[in-house]
């Protein structure tokens, strides 16, 4: 399979891992794929005086227009002028001028999230084929963007007020922020994090119609530490549902809302609660300490905290600081939530009502925490939770920090069903560290529904030099596997992907430049190996994918019955049978109908994204 571009031909060049110069983006009229200046969203922006901006100017949930009726005072300048100004740059101005820049902010850390509305034309099968769909996405210029990917026009942007001081640096372009420790201009952050999404509907016919809505959640990355809840069934008039902002009221431990929420429910009491799940962010704290600095793992002021809130109005359900859990360490990452209970029969089964279960996270500290939820209970009873595994040190190059969800699957280990928790660590707050000693770990544990004893390092098997055979029945002795990434730097900076008894995860390795006045892109690996083992699929464990700096997250793709993994959109992988790992009666095999990465995208998400 290839990815192709609006005229149905191969969009990315094999031989570069780019886009071809040929090749045509959507929306676009000429062929613009080498140029990202050119086609794109950013093309069929509106006239800068037709586009439809929301600001929440008074910091409550009403919504103003975001132009010239505002005030001085309100954007925080003395001068109308001064006003005009940065309201004529946000709105699609250069600066000071009537020249159209026709541009949008940079979704570093923000992936568009897709929702149908209905759809329009259908084949014989009954299946539609002209969806009515926005893509909805996060940006460094401060703006939460809705798209109709239709044509790529742009229906709505709503930027929060605390975003308002960023107007004057980025109309200038060149008074970035500075890092204290470094004295370095810093990249600016608005809404840098992916949005949440929860299509309600409840008929399932595919529209969103009668009492049907559509939610959209925005944390801020970087940007800040609020979490904005957005009405918008209707595509061209937003609602601002409300606010909850970090370090104040029940949320004082809220760090930079890095840690996109799961919507999925819970039963409190005797009602089953829609409801919002995210870590407590992340701490600046654990940025670098500057030139000379041993980065080594320290605990935090904020961020470390797990929440759980009523998706429907933003107020607090359980906290784990609230029921007296102690976390020193941050944790930026996504949760992953499952619904995996024991039946009757004391044999695992995903909850009939579609409730979640478990929840795994990882933290700054090199700590993967467990979280049980006691559904039916109330308050800090509510859920319980303790570390599943702890596996870095207190030195520099131990000093291991987890950013991304775990993967969650089930395995079949001696006829017994274990679940398998696999995540790889690395420093994203610094991508050019050499220092720490990263890793990928498989953790298994035959606890399935209680806390158990936390797992270390030493419980787990170095699969290391093993690429092609492990002994198993020294594996089967150990609670699950790792691998040590290259000494120089490698580490693992996107979320990590099972598909049956396959893992997919990306690294990243800085190299030093050859040329100091050229910029050089590191290397970066896709990594296919065997959940069991961590053994190669095909001959070796990684590819080098080509024309990648930082990698973003494995994906997965279906057309019909047929599915596609890939680490590279140049090297789509189709998915096979699962594989033999070993041969002999005590060989692990997958646990059929039990595969939690297909399961958490059935009941978790309510959008078809690729996480």
């Amino acid at each position: 399979p290839l990815i192709l571009d609006q005229d149905n031909t191969p969009a990315i060049d094999a031989n570069t891992g780019l886009f071809r110069t040929s090749a045509r983006s959507w929306w676009s009229a000429s062929n613009d794929g080498s140029n990202i200046t050119d086609g794109g969203a950013a093309s069929k922006l509106p006239a800068p005086n037709s586009r439809n901006l929301w600001i929440n100017i008074s910091g409550d949930t009403s919504l103003n227009k975001l132009d010239t009726t505002l005030t001085a005072a309100q954007i925080g300048v003395e001068k109308n002028s001064e006003r005009d100004e940065l309201i004529n740059y946000i709105r699609g101005y250069e600066t000071g001028t009537t020249s159209l820049r026709q541009a949008i902010g940079d979704p570093i850390h923000s992936t568009p999230s897709l929702v149908t509305y209905g759809c329009t034309a259908t084949d014989d099968k009954g299946e539609c084929t002209n969806e009515i769909q926005s893509a909805i996405i996060g940006t460094n210029e401060g703006f939460v963007q809705m798209f109709d990917t239709n044509n790529g026009v742009e229906q709505f942007a709503f930027m929060p007020r605390e975003l308002l001081g960023n107007l004057r640096r980025l109309a200038d372009n060149n008074t970035m922020p500075t890092k204290p420790s470094t004295n370095k201009p810093s990249h600016l952050y608005g809404m840098d994090n992916s949005v949440t999404v929860w299509a309600e509907d409840t008929n399932k016919n595919g529209v969103i119609d009668g009492s049907e809505f559509v939610y959209a959640y925005a944390s801020m990355g970087r940007g800040g530490r609020s979490l904005y809840a957005l009405d918008i069934t209707n595509r061209t008039a937003p609602k601002l549902k409300w606010i909850i902002q970090g370090g104040s009221g029940d949320f004082t431990r809220l760090g930079q809302t890095w840690s996109a929420p799961i919507k999925t429910k819970i039963k409190v009491g005797s009602t089953i609660t829609n409801v919002l799940i995210f870590g407590g962010g992340y701490d600046p704290n654990q940025d670098p300490l500057g030139e000379g600095q041993m980065n080594v793992r320290r605990t935090d002021g904020q961020g470390n905290d797990l929440f759980i809130v009523n998706a429907e109005t933003g107020a607090l359900i359980w906290s784990a600081s609230k029921a007296g859990i102690d976390m020193k360490y941050s944790i930026p990452s996504k949760v992953s939530a499952i619904g995996l209970e024991l039946n009757a029969a004391n044999q695992p089964t995903i909850n009939a009502d579609g409730l979640t279960t478990q929840i795994f996270v990882g933290d700054m500290g090199g700590q993967v925490w467990r979280f049980l939820i006691n559904n039916g209970g109330s308050g800090n009873s509510l859920a319980s939770g303790k570390t599943f595994a702890s596996v870095a040190g207190s030195d520099a190059v131990n000093a291991r920090r987890f950013y991304s969800e775990p993967a969650l699957t089930l395995l079949n280990v001696n006829n017994k069903i274990n679940l398998s928790v696999s995540i790889g660590s690395g420093y994203r707050g610094s991508p050019l560290d050499k220092v720490i000693q990263d890793r990928f770990y498989s953790f298994r544990t035959e606890d399935l529904n209680k806390l158990g004893t936390p797992l270390e390092e030493s419980d787990l098997y170095n699969v290391t030099s093993y690429a092609d055979h492990v002994d198993q029945q020294a594996l089967l002795q150990k609670s699950g596997w790792y691998i040590n990434l290259a000494s120089n730097g490698e580490k693992v900076l996107s979320s990590t992907m099972v598909i049956g008894s396959e893992l997919y995860f990306n690294t990243y390795q800085p190299v030093l430049a050859q040329d100091s006045c050229r910029a050089n892109l590191g290397i970066s690996r896709g990594y296919r190996v065997n959940l069991w083992d961590g053994t190669a699929i095909n001959d070796t464990r990684f590819s080098i994918l080509k024309g990648a700096t930082l990698p973003s997250n494995p994906q997965v793709y279906c057309k019909g019955d047929t599915c596609w993994a890939y680490n590279d959109p140049s090297q789509l992988v189709e998915t096979p049978p699962n594989p033999p790992q070993c041969s002999g009666p005590n060989c692990p095999t997958p646990a059929k109908g039990y595969d939690m990465a297909s399961k958490s995208r059935l009941y978790w998400t309510d959008k078809p994204e690729e996480e």
